[in-house]
Order: C-alpha cells, then sequence, then structure tokens
C-alpha cells in the first residue's frame, strides 16, 4: 500500500494523546477502551486534513501479533492472568500510535519529548494523589526502615506497572536531558525516579538507568577519563544512599542487595547488619526452571496464555518473557515475536551516528535486558510503546536516506 509521508500539525496533540494513554494504561485500565475511539478519530481526522491512511508492515505484525496471543489466550479459558478484550484493547492502541508517528519522519524525538513530560505530570500526579493518605500513614514506617509497602497497592494500582511505566519514563527523560541539558527534564527525571523508588522495583530502576551505562560505556570507550570519574563518583554515592538511609533502603535496597547476593556479588548482610532475603530472586530462578520443564513438554505450539500460573503451581506467570512465551506458544509464537524485533536491531547499525542512534541502542537493550525480568509480550501497553518507538526511530534514520516502511 502507498504511503503518503506528510507531517501532522500538532506535536503537541499527539504528545498529548500519547501521555493521556499511558496514564489510563497505568492509573485507569478501563480508560483505554475509550482511548480506542479517541486515538481512531484522531487517524480519521488528520487522515482526511492531512496525509490519509496506510498500514506498514510493522503494523501488520502487530495486528497479527494481536490475533495470534487473542488464540492462544483462549486455550487455557477463564483467567485472571489474560483478558483478550483487554489485550486486544492494548494493542489497537499501540497499532495506532504507530500510524500516527510514522507520518512525524525525522521529528519523532520532539512528540515523544511532549509526551514524556505530560505522562509523567499526568500519570504521577494521579497516582500521588490516590495514594497521599497511605503514604502519609505510613511515612513513619519508611523514616524507620520498616515498610514494606509498594506505592499503588491502596489504589489497586498494580505496583510493577508502575514501576515499568514510570521506569520507562525516566528513561526516555534521562536520554533527553543528556543530549539538550533542560532543566524541565531534569526535574522530570527526578520525579519519575521517586515514583519508580516508592514501588520498590529493581527492574523499574534498571530500566530507568540504562540510558547511563550506555553513556558510561560510549565513555570508556573514548577514554573520557574526566566523565568516567563523575560517572563512578556518582554510582558510588548512590550506593551509599541507599545503604546509609532506612527509606532508600527499604524501598529498593533490599531487592538489589537481594539479586546481588543470589548472584554471588553480595556477603548477605543488609542495612546494619540484616540479613538479606533471598527468597523472591530464589523463586524466580525456581519458575524459570519449571517453565523450562513446561516448554520441553510441548516445544512447538505451547501451552496457551497463562498456562504457566494454571499448571505450574506459583499462581502467576514466570517473570521471563522468552519462557513465558515459550510455554504459552512455543517455539513458533517466540519466532513470531522476536524475529521482526531482531529484524529491526539489525538495521540500527546502518544508521547515521547521533542522538537517533543512541535512542535506538538504548531501545534495544531495554528489550533483552528487560525481558529476563519482566513479561510483557501481551497486555503490557507500555513495553508494546517502547517498541513502536524503536522501530519508528530506525524508520526514518537510515543513512541520510528516507526509506519505506515496506522496508523492514
Amino acid at each position: 500500500m502507498k504511503l503518503v509521508y506528510q507531517k501532522p500539525s500538532s506535536e503537541l496533540l499527539d504528545g498529548f494523546l500519547i501521555a493521556l494513554l499511558v496514564t489510563f494504561g497505568v492509573c485507569y485500565t478501563q480508560g483505554l477502551f475509550v482511548m480506542v475511539f479517541v486515538l481512531a478519530f484522531r487517524l480519521l481526522l488528520a487522515a482526511k486534513t492531512n496525509y490519509g491512511i496506510s498500514v506498514p508492515l510493522f503494523g501488520l505484525w502487530l495486528i497479527m501479533l494481536m490475533i495470534l496471543i487473542d488464540i492462544e489466550g483462549m486455550r487455557i479459558g477463564d483467567s485472571e492472568q489474560f483478558s483478550i478484550p483487554y489485550n486486544s484493547a492494548v494493542f489497537l492502541c499501540a497499532i495506532m500510535v504507530q500510524l500516527i508517528l510514522m507520518h512525524y519522519q525525522g521529528d519523532i524525538i520532539k512528540v515523544i519529548k511532549v509526551g514524556t513530560i505530560f505522562a509523567s505530570l499526568m500519570a504521577g500526579m494521579s497516582i500521588l494523589s490516590s495514594e497521599y493518605s497511605m503514604l502519609m500513614y505510613r511515612w513513619g514506617d519508611f523514616i524507620a526502615g520498616h515498610s514494606g509497602y509498594r506505592l499503588g497497592i491502596s489504589s489497586d494500582i498494580n505496583p510493577n506497572v508502575i514501576a515499568w511505566s514510570f521506569g520507562f519514563l525516566a528513561l526516555l527523560a534521562i536520554f533527553m536531558f543528556i543530549c539538550d541539558k533542560s532543566l524541565l527534564l531534569l526535574a522530570v527525571c527526578v520525579f519519575d525516579l521517586l515514583i519508580v523508588f516508592f514501588t520498590g522495583s529493581k527492574n523499574g530502576l534498571i530500566l530507568a538507568l540504562l540510558p547511563v551505562l550506555y553513556y558510561g560505556i560510549k565513555m570508556v570507550k573514548k577514554v573520557n577519563i574526566k566523565a568516567l570519574i563523575l560517572i563512578a563518583i556518582g554510582i558510588v554515592f548512590f550506593w551509599v544512599a541507599i545503604h546509609q538511609s532506612p527509606v532508600l533502603y527499604t524501598l529498593i535496597g533490599k531487592r538489589i542487595d537481594s539479586a546481588l547476593f543470589t548472584i554471588g556479588f553480595n556477603d548477605g548482610a543488609g542495612l546494619s547488619g540484616d540479613v538479606v532475603d533471598v527468597s523472591s530472586t530464589e523463586k524466580r530462578l525456581d519458575m524459570i526452571g519449571f517453565a523450562r520443564k513446561m516448554f520441553l513438554e510441548k516445544p512447538v505450539l505451547g501451552w496457551g496464555i497463562g498456562a504457566f500460573a494454571v499448571y505450574s503451581g506459583f499462581g502467576y506467570y514466570c517473570h521471563n518473557n522468552y519462557m513465558e512465551i515459550l510455554v504459552s506458544g512455543g517455539i513458533v509464537l517466540f519466532l513470531i515475536y522476536y524475529i521482526p524485533i531482531l529484524l529491526v536491531g539489525s538495521k540500527i547499525f546502518t544508521m547515521e551516528k547521533g542522538k537517533e542512534k543512541d535512542l535506538a541502542l538504548i531501545l534495544l537493550l531495554t528489550i533483552f535486558i528487560m525481558d529476563f525480568s519482566t513479561v510483557n509480550f501481551y497486555s503490557n501497553l507500555i513495553f508494546l510503546l517502547r517498541t513502536v518507538v524503536l522501530y519508528e526511530v530506525v524508520m526514518w534514520n537510515q543513512k541520510g536516506k528516507v526509506i519505506t516502511h515496506e522496508e523492514i
């Protein structure tokens, strides 16, 4: 299908719509069904006044993936782990965001910047306003280092969804701050990281700090001694701050120590000599081992979405995207999911050097790192939007030439 490339009239409007979508995805999940119609109206309006509607191969892949995952979800029947209407709404929203972004050509980062700022403020203030009374009630426990409360629980919002969403928003804000040195973006970074801290999620923190890791590696290659010293000082300060503050250690330090102890990089002594609780990390390793056994029993087509939670005895997904896909849809779904991502990733190495290539590499890193500890191939809006942004950034920056969507 031939595409007509013209820039939409309002980066502010589309950035706001994406932010509204993220806010609904985090705080008011039923709002995603409304956003399907809002985004569809935006596309129809743009088609009438600007550029028409066309669906590239990447969009067709998303549609196929949505249908396959919905079919896999039917195999198990009623399951708390999966909802066909919700999964379809998530995919449809992501597809329409991609259809909007594909017409911005080289200005996609401007739209992402607007969306990141709006989403951080809208979703963050919504969460804090609903959690304010609980945070004040438990603040004394936080100060004393005796509270295991995670942000979102009292409002019936999944703390992991908050952590992943604000971890990704922090990643984008940190990346753009490194590029633009904007005080507004710095404030957004700090705000997003505070939200992540109060979820107690080490995955959210790792996700947020990937740009720092990426640019740190680049500086090592360039032998930038001054920058390396500053990064080293920052890491030491961050580590000491976590382990000397009861609040920070309660929120995030215990989980980091647990993971490090499990892989042999910690002596098992936490803050004030407390023994580190490694049960969470060890349980995840046990889950991955059980998932491998399930996959070997049905390696081709798998068991269906939610099968691990139903048959493993753990009661929920296995916290590893690779193994969850293999258990749910076998090798077939695994290849359908990852091969297009690898093909898009391979295009990164033909991109010109610059912030677009840096962002693409960082986003690719998030896929292969976060998939070890999260399940995000279905019903996960923020990670699906991440993949859409990766594709669009790569699509418009190929060695100084504009390529068609059909080439990838």
